[in-house]
């Protein structure tokens, strides 16, 4: 199993083209104050889910049967917090497992 950190902005909203697993995707990252950040994830054009929450260590994809070969999930590296978008790419990183 090959893992690879998504490069992310601390943005609070945010779309990142990427490759992952040879899948060329879409990552849409959208935060709401008081109540969290929440994912989309496009390949190919084609929406894989929209509007997850995002939860540390929570996988973002969770079901087989969608056309994703992999998944995604937040990691808190200091701890066991939700992601915020003020430490992405520093204290959460968002990591593929394919």
């Amino acid at each position: 199993m090959t893992q690879q950190i998504v490069p992310l902005a601390q943005s609070s909203n945010q779309t990142v083209s990427v490759a992952l697993g040879g899948q060329a995707c879409q990552i849409t990252l959208t935060a709401y104050e008081g109540i969290g950040m929440f994912a989309s994830l496009y390949v190919a054009g084609d929406a894989v889910f929209l509007n997850v929450p995002c939860r540390d260590r929570v996988g973002l994809v969770q079901r087989e049967y969608l056309d994703f070969s992999g998944e995604l999930m937040f990691m808190d590296t200091q701890g066991t917090s939700d992601p915020e978008y003020a430490g992405l790419n520093d204290r959460w990183l968002l990591v593929y497992s394919g």
